[in-house]
């Protein structure tokens, strides 16, 4: 059995439904965890149209490095 959680924005008279089966969640956790995972989220959503989507790929990037020396000790 599912339930649904509406949220309204005060400010901009926004409306966000949720559709959910936890019923051991409170209304303001089942709100807190969609909230969170949209934040997680949105990056990618916007990063892939600009070519930033390296993250969330398995493709080989190549990289420079700065030449190898060893660590000198520190004074004192």
């Amino acid at each position: 059995m599912t339930r649904q959680v509406t949220r309204l924005d005060q400010e901009t008279s926004h409306q966000t439904q949720v559709l959910t089966s936890r019923r051991s969640l409170e209304v303001t956790e089942v709100a807190t965890k969609i909230s969170g995972r949209w934040r997680e989220e949105n990056p990618f959503r916007f990063m892939r149209p600009r070519g930033l989507d390296a993250m969330d790929s398995y493709a080989k990037i190549k990289t420079t490095l700065p030449a190898w020396r060893p660590i000198r000790p520190r004074p004192g």
